[in-house]
């Protein structure tokens, strides 16, 4: 069985009149651990990021299963497909609101994707993967010991405004 803490915190925005749109999700399986958060926007972005949290779960979880290893097509296939329900099933919702998502999957990655180490080891590796659509950030943090410092790495290069690239992309749509 996989040991593993998480942690996650939700700030709300600064418009007193508007619920949190934020929400997560987490799915642990003795092999491996499916993280999600996802930051509304928008009038409606509370109930798109719920509408999220209900369903991209199990769509990505359900293409993992066909492959394991197709992490990156996983991600962006689920993530259209729930874009097409969305669309489909919300009323117009999306139109005006929306979300946005970022996903980590932590688990034992297989021994032939480590060159560096023999097919004969006993030891399974973790990895951790993730993707991400918008500027929901996701940080891994390790500490080798209780009495080492932590290591903090952030998982994600957010989509925002204020990168140049980021501004140059929002300015050819």
């Amino acid at each position: 069985r996989m040991q593993h803490k998480i942690g996650l915190m939700s700030h709300r925005g600064y418009k007193p009149e508007s619920p949190n749109q934020d929400d997560f999700f987490v799915l642990a399986r003795p092999e491996s651990l499916l993280l999600g958060v996802l930051d509304g926007h928008g009038p409606l972005g509370h109930e798109i990021a719920h509408f999220a949290q209900e369903r991209l779960p199990t769509l990505l979880a359900g293409k993992l299963r066909q492959d394991p290893e197709a992490w990156e097509a996983s991600v962006k296939a689920s993530m259209a497909e729930l874009v097409a329900a969305a669309k489909a099933d919300l009323d117009g919702k999306a139109e005006d609101s929306g979300c946005t998502v970022t996903v980590s999957m932590l688990d034992q990655a297989p021994f032939s994707s480590h060159p560096s180490t023999s097919s004969t080891s006993s030891v399974p590796r973790l990895r951790l993967r993730s993707g991400f659509l918008g500027d929901s950030i996701a940080v891994h943090a390790y500490r080798p010991s209780k009495t080492s410092p932590w290591e903090v790495k952030q998982l994600v290069d957010c989509h925002r405004p204020d990168r140049p690239d980021e501004l140059e992309r929002i300015k050819s749509m």
